[in-house]
């Protein structure tokens, strides 16, 4: 609901406006899961995948019309999105199989915290792209998003996954 329809419905109200002035900005705050996904974060994952395609096809429809559309993808931020996090409790029956994965999750999310970001760091990037003429369409914030993406896209699959896997969950 949040992260994609009620963008799309917000989106949907502001855009006559922006069409009637022949410009303006969207900005849309994704996440560095939006473009790589995580051990059970596949909900919030697929949520900011779905917000990336929308906000791809904004901006090729809305580009000749002068509306400029970014995408904010910050990798962890300190805020109390772990512990807004909901885990079912299926997940923490200690007989599932991948019970002690999840420990391990979030025993070392645990540890990740204390390198979370500043969140006055997206907020800048926010006002580089209200400020600039002809904003660029992604904008990771964070080492941890740079280095995620850089990963991703030069490693080979197997072994991104196993890097990933070894740093998540064991």
């Amino acid at each position: 609901e949040t992260n994609v329809f009620a963008v799309h419905q917000l989106t949907r109200h502001v855009l006559p406006g922006m069409l009637a002035n022949g410009r303006g900005k969207i900005i849309n705050i994704s996440s560095v899961l939006g473009r790589l996904s995580t051990p059970f974060n596949g909900a919030y994952a697929s949520s900011k995948f779905a917000l990336e395609g929308m906000s791809e096809a904004l901006r090729t429809e809305l580009w000749p019309l002068g509306i400029h559309v970014a995408v904010i993808e910050p990798g962890a931020i300190a805020t109390d999105f772990q512990a807004n996090q909901v885990t079912a409790d299926e997940a923490l029956d200690e007989s599932a199989p991948y019970s002690p994965y999840i420990r391990n999750y979030e025993r070392r999310h645990d540890r990740f915290n204390r390198f979370a970001g500043d969140p006055r760091k997206v907020a800048k990037v926010v006002h580089k792209i209200i400020r600039s003429r002809r904003p660029s369409f992604r904008y990771p914030v964070g080492p941890d998003a740079r280095l995620g993406m850089l990963g991703a896209r030069l490693l080979p699959e197997r072994l991104f996954q196993a890097l990933m896997s070894r740093a998540v969950m064991k």
